[in-house]
């Protein structure tokens, strides 16, 4: 009977460290994987084409691209591919996210165009020289055109446009932490606008 319950709690105790053992190493193992993960290069497949003229990204793994053929293109997490979107309205001559994950394009008119569901956009600003837009989100839309910078503010479903500035801009972006303007303007300088009167470079 002793020899029975030594042998019996031999078993239990070589059980037991077998298991920590095992424990130990595979968290060792998975530490070492992690530690890995970050040095490896991760190869998107884009679609081919002739190359890629812009990014945005909104949040998690919302990730757009308009190539230089102007097409646009919205990485699928599920498919883990780039889908062609927007196709009748191309060609796409600008696009922008915003930080809720709003999307607004240019389309061959130059008009602003918001997507409204997954394949579907609307009209937004009709104007046939719209030449750069960026969007803070689906409340704060900034485009330029020859030489006029407008706002388009969200109120009851329909977008108010106002005129800020007239001026030369290149490229105009909205940082989302805080939705202040900045852009590329005279002399190819970086502004941060702040009212018509006041740029800060």
């Amino acid at each position: 009977m002793t020899f029975h319950l030594f042998l019996t709690k031999k078993l239990r105790f070589i059980f037991i460290v077998a298991f920590i053992i095992i424990f130990i190493i595979l968290n060792i193992c998975s530490f070492y994987q992690d530690v890995n993960s970050f040095n490896k290069e991760v190869n998107l497949p884009f679609p081919n084409n002739t190359g890629i003229m812009k990014i945005d990204v909104g949040q998690g793994e919302d990730f757009w691209i308009l190539t230089e053929n102007y097409k646009l293109y919205h990485w699928n997490a599920i498919k883990r591919k780039f889908i062609r979107k927007a196709k009748d309205y191309e060609p796409i001559y600008d696009f922008s996210v915003g930080s809720d994950g709003t999307v607004i394009i240019s389309d061959y008119y130059h008009d602003i165009n918001i997507r409204s569901y997954i394949d579907s956009w609307n009209i937004i600003y009709g104007h046939y020289d719209n030449r750069n837009i960026s969007i803070c989100d689906l409340n704060k839309i900034f485009t330029t055109n020859n030489y006029m910078l407008f706002v388009g503010g969200y109120y009851k479903d329909i977008y108010f446009w106002d005129e800020l500035d007239r001026n030369d801009y290149y490229q105009i972006s909205c940082a989302f932490h805080d939705k202040s303007l900045w852009f590329i303007g005279y002399g190819h300088y970086i502004y941060l606008y702040v009212n018509k009167y006041r740029k800060f470079l």
